[in-house]
């Protein structure tokens, strides 16, 4: 499929590890399997209350230095006032950290002031190409989150991304193996996608319904070389885990 997308620019696409808002020794112990799968980076949620920001601080003595946390406040905090001094604690780690929607998108002062607490990367979720402009055009994030309705509209924003010098990652709703896959292709294609792509299915999911599943080398996610989308669906799977079904005459 890459080859119908314009072609690869790279066999491998990074990813990071997932997790939702772990309490600090869950979170302690998810960043050490995350190392031991050759992983350098997790992504992780947040609350109003800052909730896994203050886990990150807490634990910061344990986290590798070559490590990567981003975290996702998913808009919940109102202004740069209501959050600045973790803000602040998290601009001091020794390690790297993103933050992505960390304010309402009309706030857009906030996410400006927010970019100046080096050497944190803000990261704006454009979920389409309005948002892409808007955040472009008043200058609200160092890199993006792209998604799009599907692999072109992907690359297309990549491309409007590009040109403004930002880089991004590919964004998902952690699917099922297929769509994941789509995925990996798309982000395979697009020369800026050099951040963390969200890749992370195969670690949350029983199973993807896919064969053969999603192949990581490290922190990797691996573009198959096979025909298509290089996999083929699992039916031994989607029998095992049907809940009912339906014929259409």
């Amino acid at each position: 499929v890459h080859q119908l997308l314009g072609g690869p620019v790279r066999s491998e696409v990074l990813t990071a590890f997932w997790a939702n808002r772990p309490p600090a020794a869950t979170l302690r112990a998810l960043i050490h399997e995350a190392v031991e799968k050759g992983l350098n980076g997790i992504k992780i949620k947040s609350d109003s209350t800052c909730d896994t920001a203050k886990a990150i601080v807490e634990i910061a003595t344990d986290i590798p230095a070559d490590f990567r946390v981003t975290i996702d406040p998913m808009s919940s905090r109102r202004s740069l006032r209501e959050s600045v001094r973790w803000i602040e604690k998290l601009a001091t780690l020794p390690f790297n950290i993103i933050l992505e929607d960390p304010f309402p998108a009309l706030a857009v002062e906030d996410w400006r002031e927010a970019r100046t607490f080096n050497p944190l990367t803000i990261v704006l979720h454009a979920r389409d190409e309005s948002e892409l402009r808007k955040g472009l055009r008043d200058e609200m994030a160092d890199a993006y989150n792209l998604a799009g309705s599907g692999a072109y509209d992907f690359l297309r924003t990549t491309v409007v991304a590009e040109s403004f010098a930002k880089d991004c990652w590919h964004g998902s709703a952690l699917e099922l193996g297929v769509y994941q896959h789509v995925r990996l292709h798309a982000a395979a294609c697009a020369r800026n996608c050099v951040l963390a792509s969200d890749l992370q299915s195969e670690w949350v999911r029983e199973h993807t319904l896919v064969t053969p599943r999603m192949e990581y080398r490290g922190t990797y996610a691996v573009v198959p070389d096979r025909p298509g989308l290089g996999i083929e669906l699992d039916h031994a799977a989607v029998k095992k885990y049907l809940r009912s079904e339906f014929e259409v005459q």
